[in-house]
């Protein structure tokens, strides 16, 4: 009886390449010129020798000999061109010792083999035009990169291409990106060619209340396995605990899928939240925002849609500095771009425009949209792309050729029109507005900002604030005729997290114009455990 043996030899992998290294490309000794690198992945179960390859770009072959001079700078590796089992082995240009601009700047695991080329140049100069071709003896390719389809890739400054399959074709979609903060993955696992991992490409919070909100996170199957499930890790400070949820998907290796985490139920104010996503309790991507339950902590302030340069400005409502990077503004066509690192501070004013302003307090958004004269929608964008404000506004609200639309209270809503009227003095850009309506006090469950709601005497509306002493509580309030007669629900039964709601009393009900004369605001509430509380105040409506 005889047996046959076959062997089956594994050819080295080229599985990771820099072409453009981070800094100048060009200039004798510049890092374009000497950080360049090749690496090499070992698939056999036997070692594999590296000189017994060649290597060849567009320009000429080269042999492959140790980097024995490496040695002084990193002397735990192997300054060898024997690539061990399943190992990786890293090809420098020879000038990669030589000292410059980014110096060094790769970190070399312990005990990588580390090989150079026989003359001064890798590939005589690596560039985004080049292919790679790792030669064995017999003249066959057996590994290369930049021979398939889709290339030439567009390279990144100190972004290595990184091979997603090792076993896969030599084709642009095979070549991915590197990653890793760093912009490498020298000498080890490929950041692309990782079994599981996942990447947030997207989340966005979506409001279905004033203080409800949920997050809808969008993720991508970075990795090269199937995914079943994943596992989504939130906290959001001072409001909800650290929790875990998870979700089924169906995520092949590339694909994208999104779902929603809540809706949550969240106190007024603003808080830190964290999003983390991976399987079981092993994490691969996280990001931070921002989120706010209620009143938004900026505000659009004053707009001049009619004007020689047109303009946003933004108010400070909240008691802490708040930072607009990343802010932009938009309408329901266009955005403009983000805006850079600014502090406004509380009880502060900020201004983007579509032109240089001669205020200090102020900042050019390039792709400003264009408003329209009769009537638009303004959206005020945070960094994470959350509406933060919007403001549908009409010629009918006030504002005119070179004078501005001015808002009278910065805590009544923002698409009424009786918060907004035409500016005294053409404008107020980021300073005070000329007419304002002062918030109530506060401190009890009813309070207003004025008794009398009198258009033609300043007054255009009345500042509600209602503050319950339980929490949470459904709340009712109506205003009533002196006989009895309902004319107007403001909200009822309207659930309040922490019992608290601004709102405005305007001239009209259900758009028909208030009769002059004496009018009862009542406000109720009623508690989960079923604890009741009640509170009436008088108001005149005057012409």
């Amino acid at each position: 009886m005889s047996i046959l043996l076959f062997f089956v030899f594994l050819y080295p992998v080229i599985t990771e390449v820099m072409l453009d290294p981070l800094g100048p490309e060009t200039g004798s000794l510049s890092p374009g010129d000497r950080n360049e690198f090749i690496e090499i992945y070992n698939p056999d179960d036997d070692t594999v020798d590296m000189a017994l390859f060649k290597l060849r770009d567009n320009a000429e072959f080269d042999s492959i000999v140790p980097f024995t001079e490496i040695l002084q700078f990193y002397p735990r590796v192997k300054a060898t061109t024997r690539i061990p089992p399943k190992s990786y082995g890293v090809i420098l240009d020879r000038e990669y010792i030589i000292e410059g601009e980014n110096y060094l700047p790769y970190s070399l695991p312990d005990g990588i083999s580390v090989m150079t080329t026989k003359d001064t140049d890798l590939g005589n100069g690596l560039s985004s035009n080049d292919t790679i071709r790792l030669i064995d003896r017999s003249g066959n390719v057996v590994s290369s990169f930049g021979l398939g389809s889709g290339f030439p890739l567009r390279s990144k400054d100190g972004v290595s291409f990184e091979r997603k399959y090792y076993w896969g074709p030599d084709n642009a979609d095979n070549w991915r990106y590197c990653n890793e903060a760093g912009g490498n993955t020298c000498g080890r696992e490929n950041s692309v060619s990782k079994p599981f991992n996942l990447k947030m490409v997207e989340v966005k919070v979506e409001r279905s209340g004033d203080c409800e909100l949920a997050f809808v996170i969008s993720i991508t199957n970075t990795g090269t396995e199937f995914l079943s499930a994943v596992m989504v890790n939130y906290e959001i400070q001072g409001a909800l605990p650290s929790s875990e949820v998870e979700r089924s998907v169906s995520l092949f290796p590339d694909s994208t899928t999104s779902f929603k985490i809540g809706p949550f139920l969240l106190p007024q104010g603003t808080y830190p939240a964290w999003l983390r996503v991976g399987i079981q309790d092993i994490y691969f991507d996280s990001t931070f925002l921002q989120v706010f339950s209620g009143r938004p902590p900026v505000v659009i302030n004053e707009i001049m849609y009619n004007g020689d340069v047109e303009w946003v400005e933004l108010y400070n409502v909240s008691n802490s500095p708040i930072s607009l990077r990343g802010y932009c503004v938009g309408d329901p066509v266009k955005r403009s771009e983000s805006a850079p690192e600014i502090t406004l501070m509380p009880d502060s004013y900020f201004v983007f425009s579509s032109a240089i302003l001669n205020i200090s307090n102020s900042t050019v958004l390039k792709n400003f949209p264009t408003l329209n004269n009769t009537g638009d929608t303004v959206f005020l964008y945070d960094s994470y792309g959350q509406i933060v404000d919007m403001v549908p506004y009409s010629a009918r609200w006030g504002g005119s050729y070179n004078v501005s639309l001015e808002r009278l209270s910065p805590f009544l809503p923002s698409n009424s029109q009786y918060n907004w009227t035409s500016s005294k003095g053409g404008n107020t850009m980021g300073r005070k507005n000329s007419i304002q309506i002062l918030p109530p006090l506060g401190g009890t469950l009813l309070s207003l900002s004025s008794k009398a709601l009198a258009p033609s005497r300043g007054v255009p509306a009345i500042a509600v604030k209602v503050e319950f002493p339980e929490f949470p509580v459904y709340a009712t309030c109506e205003l009533y005729r002196l006989d009895g007669k309902r004319v107007q629900t403001f909200f009822n039964e309207k659930l309040l997290v922490d019992g608290k709601l601004d709102f405005t009393i305007n001239p009209y009900a259900d758009g028909v114009e208030l009769d002059e004369g004496m009018y009862i605001l009542v406000v109720k509430g009623r508690t989960l455990q079923g604890k009741l509380f009640s509170k009436k105040e008088v108001i005149g409506i005057l012409r």
